[in-house]
């Protein structure tokens, strides 16, 4: 039910939010007006796990997600966006 790059931006947020375990996504699913539906801590700590079982192959995956989640946000921002180097 849940998209496993959505889970792990919950999880990127709730670190960026000062969270230093799973459960911290709670907070965000306080908010869900802001941050819409997010998973479970056991559905989030299954990811985690799948992902850990996957060892190198889910390491040498996130460059190229990295990648193509910038190139569709330079794509939606288009001329409004800054130049990459932040200028």
């Amino acid at each position: 039910m849940h998209d496993p790059g959505k889970m792990l931006l919950d999880v990127a947020l709730a670190v960026a939010l000062g969270g230093d375990c799973l459960a911290d996504a709670g907070t965000l699913r306080a908010e869900s007006v802001v941050f819409g539906p997010v998973a479970s801590d056991p559905t989030l700590s299954g990811l985690i796990d799948t992902l850990a079982a996957a060892g190198p192959k889910a390491l040498s995956a996130l460059p190229a997600a990295r990648a193509e989640a910038c190139e569709n946000v330079w794509n939606v921002a288009k001329s409004a966006a800054p130049e990459p180097q932040g200028r």
